[in-house]
């Protein structure tokens, strides 16, 4: 008899990627998609413009495995698994935003040409603790003034929206979703907790739910895709750590020195003291300036001062 493995855990990006991007999790991808964006017409294809992972960055924290798409009429979507939250999270899918909006434009195109971005972050702890019934918080360009309106093709240009799991699948599970949330609450749930009866008995009337659950389960019982969803949840915690041990030392040491000498422009002394600590521990100092100014909301421009007196005066 064949060993039944455990569900894999599809809120570890690595998994979730590798469940959504791949040819055989197309139509599961279509479903989350419909459920999110509630299109006035279905989503009927998508194309994944990234859905290999790089095997040797996977024990890399530093790398980013989000899904780059593209619907049918050439809305670009980067979707993101996030599992818990940080202080430049706002700031980091504002970036992706602009830097895939920007990546469509090449030498000689005109800007017509620019097609509107969606930026999806879903995120498996609470973000928004003050609004208890909102498990979805959206944000798009808007005009300022009560005018009439002018340049209205720019609402559609840029949408970013940030999901909170854990709180969906509860809202789900008590019956508390508005009627046009019942299915996406359905779909959070699976990302939740793939097994639990809740989302078992959704698979009944969602086919494209059940089809994401026979995908995990068949991915489940790769030992290759076990292995790196090992590896990768190794790296997360270690890195997470790393963090955590960092924001100490940096607290720690400023508290202790309390003055701003050598300080760069813009940064306060905690701050310093974090992101020096990050550029001389073995496991980070490796990651780019752009990639640093992503993980804690830095400028890039000032990382690269710091990382340069940094070389200059040595590990701390």
């Amino acid at each position: 008899m064949e060993k039944k493995h455990p569900l894999l855990r599809p809120t570890l990006d690595v998994v979730f990627k590798m469940l959504f991007a791949r040819r055989r999790g197309r139509g599961a991808l279509i479903g989350l998609l419909n459920a999110i964006l509630k299109p006035k017409s279905k989503i009927t294809s998508v194309q994944v413009l990234n859905p290999d992972i790089p095997k040797i960055l996977v024990g890399d924290k530093g790398t980013v495995l989000d899904i780059h798409a593209r619907l049918a009429d050439g809305t670009l979507l980067d979707i993101e698994m996030q599992m818990s939250s940080h202080d430049a999270l706002a700031k980091r899918a504002l970036y992706y935003g602009a830097r895939m909006y920007s990546s469509e434009l090449k030498k000689g195109h005109l800007y017509s040409a620019l097609r509107p971005v969606i930026v999806i972050f879903l995120v498996a702890e609470d973000i928004f603790p003050t609004r208890p019934k909102d498990f979805e918080v959206s944000f798009s360009l808007q005009q300022d003034d009560h005018g009439a309106a002018v340049f209205g093709e720019l609402r559609e240009q840029m949408q970013i929206k940030f999901i909170e799991i854990s709180k969906a699948f509860s809202l789900w599970r008590e019956r508390q979703l508005p009627l046009n949330d019942v299915s996406l609450g359905a779909w959070l749930g699976f990302l939740a907790d793939p097994s639990s009866q809740a989302v078992e008995e959704a698979c009944m009337s969602i086919p494209e739910l059940k089809d994401a659950k026979n995908a995990l389960e068949e991915l489940s019982a790769q030992d290759e895709a076990r292995e790196i969803a090992r590896v990768r949840e190794k790296s997360r915690i270690h890195f997470d750590s790393l963090m955590a041990e960092a924001a100490a030392k940096g607290e720690a040491k400023g508290k202790a020195e309390g003055k701003a000498e050598g300080k760069v422009e813009g940064l306060n002394d905690k701050a310093q003291s974090v992101l020096k600590a990050l550029l001389n521990a073995p496991e980070t100092k490796s990651l780019t300036d752009a990639r640093l100014a992503e993980l804690t909301g830095l400028p890039v421009d000032v990382i690269a001062k710091v990382r340069a007196e940094c070389r200059d005066t040595g590990p701390e």
